[in-house]
């Protein structure tokens, strides 16, 4: 599912590409900041450049699988599409994977967490639906994020799919990268 020779494993057991280091440290401008990772992580309307860059990035790591379908964390708000919803469906389109960018749906409208949003896995387990459960049925799953914080809007995720798939062969999560503070 996954090349394990480019991708990172954090202790939490998810995989990553990299650090993401906020555009503010200790009150200065953090030279670490990465822009590239912070557009898709403020979720803004992505530039095509950059929806084929992370496209580019996911291809590189995925490796070839006909039962992989590749689903994504919903946005913090209903019916709201985040540009991941894009980098999955031009990857599925290129390497014939099952798009299930779709399945997972925000039910109610959360506070977005970057802007001080409860963080709490029960947060997202009760604002998120699966939907077409049979379309991940008996797959090898692969759940991607932005950037992961706390890790609780992927972990629910994962609890959804389990509840509600009635097959599970394997489910992996993804980042693009994840929030590192105080380096």
């Amino acid at each position: 599912m996954l090349d394990y020779n480019k991708v990172k494993k954090d202790d939490r057991g998810f995989y990553y590409l990299g650090e993401y280091h906020s555009y503010w440290k200790n009150g200065l401008r953090n030279p670490e900041f990465d822009a590239l990772l912070n557009s898709i992580k403020k979720k803004k309307k992505m530039y095509t450049n950059e929806i084929v860059s992370f496209s580019k990035k996911l291809d590189q790591i995925v490796t070839n699988n006909d039962r992989l379908a590749i689903l994504c964390v919903p946005s913090h708000e209903v019916g709201s599409k985040g540009p991941n919803y894009e980098v999955i469906r031009m990857v599925c389109h290129k390497r014939g994977f099952i798009d299930a960018s779709n399945c997972l749906v925000r039910k109610q409208n959360i506070i977005k967490l970057a802007q001080g949003g409860n963080r709490s896995i029960e947060t997202h387990l009760n604002s998120i639906d699966l939907v077409n459960p049979q379309l991940l049925d008996n797959k090898d799953i692969l759940l991607i994020d932005d950037v992961t914080t706390t890790g609780n809007s992927l972990r629910a995720c994962e609890i959804i799919i389990k509840r509600n798939v009635k097959t599970v062969k394997s489910l992996n999560s993804f980042v693009f990268a994840k929030t590192v503070w105080g380096k």
